[in-house]
């Protein structure tokens, strides 16, 4: 294990007491839990479209509200039609989850899932305010919108809620953008990729200029798509609002996600750009946005130069009390961690926190920022993976990243050596955390490119304790989507976020869960809520799983 010498931490940091050790310890159980999805990409028709490198994600949401999570894989794509000039999907894969790690394929009985496009993304979300998460899917060709019909049963109604995109889609997020206490919805886009514009790519092999192998052509290579802002009519319908909104059209985006970034109440957008500058909307209290990453020092790496972006997390890694950004990128591109500085302003921050020691070999996606050994301090886990056929130098299949939080001073990276899957090579794309089993820790789903899905269970060892919540929106959406909780304990606070998007194509438990270490005094549990309103509980100790209901009498600060 790397260690990379220390520096001062970020600005108003209070360091935590040094954590136990801890064992990383993860077991897959795909096999023995009933998990057999591989996502396909339709890669041995030769084609080596740009579409193919994107790969796809999964869900971790309880659609059946009964306490445990359940598992949904989005469906791939393929080539069909006369000479294979026409795009088609598998169907997604929902498993119910059974308890004691075992779930049930309920595909067809839940609605068929069907893959009539090329598929990446999925988000969930209760749009319609009914109690029961639905499911966005985004892909090629438009979108997919599920509609959780409460018995068990999905129904696709994309077109009913007026959902008219056609454009090729990569991820979406949800958020309460002009908080009328309906969701609204933002829907990121990739490049102009088509088959009438199929550009030819090759690459020379070793050192022969005479022989040359076909290859998928880089996104600079093509004009990027406008993104889409739909703002929610309250009847479970949506209108596009895309310019009112105050959307840039410039975009090559890849990964999306929705919180308040500079804590002014209310909820702001930040976008995975692919070689083009990120976004950063800010939001003016009414959906009305403007766009100030560059000036905000989230949209480049610290040489302002444009990087290829996928995944993305928010996090307090530092305990200063602000989010924090964190961003998987290109190879020979530094992972980003941009701390905020106050008021949504950022610096990039990788190379103090010895990020940058990892070399440049990586190209990351899925990327999460998770309290593996309870400690209190968010750690960083990036599914890993390259976007080539043959890249020059490097490998295709890579090993995920584990990157220890280390008292907010040094990001250190754990290499297990005992030869699991995270100590193994992969076609990394998608990753999802949830606890499966309700145990206090989160377990990890991984998505690969035409590779079996993976799903670990978390074996850790670190004797600390922990505590969840589940937020139930009244005034604020039902789901709490775009609040953030304040942990008081006795040494420190420790913030948390309910969130859309993040990670690369793929949808993670969203019930907040904080670590400490045991025998930690708890004093205080303090919920904001994207409606403004503001509760406090001081009768909380470790082990507590919590639901919350949102309730009238709140304080409004």
């Amino acid at each position: 294990m790397p260690v990379v010498p220390a520096t001062v931490p970020g600005k108003g940091a209070k360091l935590p007491p040094s954590p136990q050790a801890a064992t990383i310890n993860f077991t897959d159980v795909t096999a023995s839990a009933g998990i057999d999805f591989t996502y396909k990409n339709d890669n041995q028709k030769m084609n080596r479209a740009i579409v193919e490198s994107v790969g796809g994600g999964q869900g971790m949401f309880d659609f059946d509200r009964d306490g445990l999570l359940d598992l949904l894989h989005v469906g791939g794509g393929l080539y069909r039609g006369p000479e294979n000039k026409e795009m088609g999907g598998y169907p997604s894969v929902l498993y119910r989850n059974r308890g004691n790690w075992t779930f049930e394929n309920i595909s067809q009985a839940a609605g068929g899932w069907e893959g009539d496009r090329f598929k990446h993304g999925c988000t969930a979300a209760d749009y319609d305010n009914d109690g029961f998460q639905d499911v966005l899917i985004c892909g090629y060709g438009g979108l997919q919108l599920w509609r959780n019909m409460g018995d068990g049963t999905f129904q696709e109604g994309h077109a009913a809620a007026l959902l008219t995109d056609k454009l090729w889609s990569t991820s979406g997020a949800f958020g309460d953008f002009n908080q009328d206490g309906f969701l609204d919805l933002y829907v990121a886009h990739y490049v102009n990729w088509s088959f009438q514009n199929d550009p030819q790519c090759r690459v020379q092999i070793g050192l022969d200029a005479t022989k040359f192998l076909k290859e998928t052509c880089p996104p600079k290579q093509f004009q990027g798509l406008p993104d889409t802002l739909y703002v929610s009519n309250g009847d479970g319908t949506f209108r596009e609002a895309s310019a009112a909104a105050g959307l840039k059209p410039d975009g090559k985006g890849l990964a999306v996600l929705t919180a308040d970034f500079d804590l002014d109440g209310d909820q702001d957008i930040y976008v995975c750009n692919d070689t083009t500058e990120n976004f950063l909307f800010l939001n003016d209290g009414t959906g009305k946005f403007e766009e100030d990453a560059a000036l905000r020092g989230c949209a480049t790496d610290q040489k302002g130069i444009p990087t290829g972006s996928m995944g993305i997390d928010l996090t307090d890694y530092n305990h200063d009390g602000l989010p924090d950004i964190c961003v998987a990128n290109y190879e020979r591109e530094s992972y980003a961690v941009y701390e905020n500085d106050g008021r949504g302003f950022f610096r990039h921050v990788s190379e103090p926190l010895g990020i940058t020691a990892i070399g440049g070999v990586f190209v990351g996606f899925g990327t999460i920022c998770v309290d593996l050994d309870r400690d209190g301090l968010e750690d960083i886990v990036v599914n890993n993976g390259h976007v080539l056929f043959h890249p020059q130098g490097n490998s295709v299949r890579q090993v995920p990243l584990i990157l220890m939080n280390r008292r907010s001073v040094s990001f250190d990276r754990i290499q297990l050596g005992d030869g699991s899957y995270l100590d193994s090579p992969h076609l990394g794309r998608g990753l999802a955390i949830g606890d499966l089993d309700n145990d206090g820790d989160y377990d990890f789903g991984f998505t690969n490119n035409d590779e079996p899905s993976a799903l670990l269970r978390n074996d850790c060892t670190d004797g600390n304790s922990w505590l969840r919540v589940r937020l139930v929106g009244r005034a604020s959406n039902r789901d709490g989507i775009g609040a953030h909780l304040v942990l008081e304990t006795e040494n420190d606070k420790l913030m948390r976020f309910v969130k859309s998007g993040a990670s690369y194509t793929s949808h993670c438990d969203d019930r907040p869960l904080f670590g400490f270490p045991k025998g930690t005094r708890l004093k205080s549990l303090t919920v904001h809520w994207p409606s403004g309103t503001m509760q406090t509980f001081d009768a909380i100790a470790a082990g507590d799983d919590l639901t919350i209901l949102e309730t009238a009498d709140a304080k409004n600060p």
